[in-house]
């Protein structure tokens, strides 16, 4: 009797320590990956010592955080490299001039750095703006099938990846956690419903076809 009663008390206790093991370790992971912030202080300070392959990688993790396509990414690393002159020699002057020359290079370099991010800067402002009005004009989604459901949690840990918080349960009562379960559920109804209308684009396309092969057929 007196086991019986010490686990009915260790239960809830084991349950709360597996649940915040959880987001301890979901706040490890997520501190582990680096922001982008830190991706483009590598990028500007270490570009040239850096491998191809690393050098992709940074590209690929800043092309994700910023929803940016292939060409938008490429476009924003050549501006970055046209402005990563390597500093030239100090002329006839001595070492103090040379350091007084790159100093007065990278504030350049700075200055026109700031001024090509700049547009990234306000893209991502545009976009989740305009996301969080999608989301407040429109009604909760119902997940009707097990494919909407499967791709709504595919883009809450995106969701909650990008904005650099924990995965949240839809139970959870914070105001941010639930914004992210409902505007991961608007994205995922909209992916099913464009998925839905290029299925059926293709169907009429393959309809039309088979009525020009029959009409040729007949002419024959």
């Amino acid at each position: 009797m007196q086991e019986e009663k010490e686990s009915k008390v260790c239960s809830p206790r084991c349950g709360r320590a597996a649940q915040r093991w959880r987001r301890h370790r979901e706040r490890v992971d997520m501190l582990a990956r680096p922001n982008p912030r830190r991706l483009r202080c590598l990028w500007d300070e270490a570009c040239h010592a850096l491998p191809l392959d690393r050098r992709d990688k940074i590209k690929s993790a800043l092309e994700e955080d910023y929803f940016l396509s292939p060409e938008q990414t490429e476009q924003y690393f050549q501006s970055l490299q046209k402005s990563q002159k390597p500093c030239g020699g100090g002329g006839g002057g001595g070492s103090g001039g040379g350091v007084l020359y790159d100093r007065k290079e990278q504030a350049e370099r700075q200055k026109h750095l700031k001024q090509r991010q700049k547009w990234l800067i306000d893209f991502s402002a545009q976009v989740a703006y305009r996301m969080c009005d999608y989301v407040a004009k429109g009604q909760k989604e119902l997940l009707v099938s097990n494919r909407l459901r499967s791709i709504a949690d595919v883009v809450l840990e995106r969701v909650a990846q990008v904005l650099g918080e924990p995965k949240p349960t839809r139970a959870h009562p914070g105001r941010l956690q639930r914004f992210m379960v409902a505007i991961s559920d608007r994205i995922a109804v909209w992916i099913e419903n464009a998925v839905y209308q290029a299925d059926e684009a293709l169907e009429e396309d393959s309809k039309c076809d088979d009525h020009m092969s029959l009409d040729s057929g007949k002419a024959h």
